[in-house]
């Protein structure tokens, strides 16, 4: 198992440190549902529910989190593949988690997003 030092927020490849104002929260990667970009600020979305909201931009996270099912679908969003449910294309492309929230996949991000489902060469 590869570590990382605590500054760089990866402390494993299961927990990632998310300062706070008072402490700093060791959150389980496994239970992040999507990120969210607000300016300087990434807000995550987790699984119970909580929300964490961050001083670091997206851009910071997108490189310490594993690549392997974290995907960043547009410049708002990186989602935890391991919890969609679906992915439609009737009106628009849109993301469907399975806690049924959509989110939208920019026209730049659909064909590398093909190609790290496999669907695409």
């Amino acid at each position: 198992m590869s570590t990382t030092k605590l500054s760089d927020n990866l402390i494993n490849d299961k927990f990632i440190a998310l300062p706070q104002n008072d402490a700093i929260e060791l959150v389980k990667i496994e239970n992040i549902i999507y990120l969210e970009a607000d300016g300087k600020y990434t807000t995550f979305y987790l699984l119970d529910d909580a929300i964490k909201i961050v001083s670091k931009n997206i851009g910071f996270y997108e490189d310490k989190l594993p690549t392997d099912f974290f995907f960043r679908i547009h410049h708002k969003f990186i989602v935890n593949f391991k919890l969609v449910s679906c992915i439609t294309t009737s009106e628009g492309n849109y993301c469907i988690l399975k806690n049924n929230k959509s989110l939208n996949i920019s026209k730049r991000k659909l064909e590398p997003l093909k190609r790290f489902l496999n669907l695409k060469q």
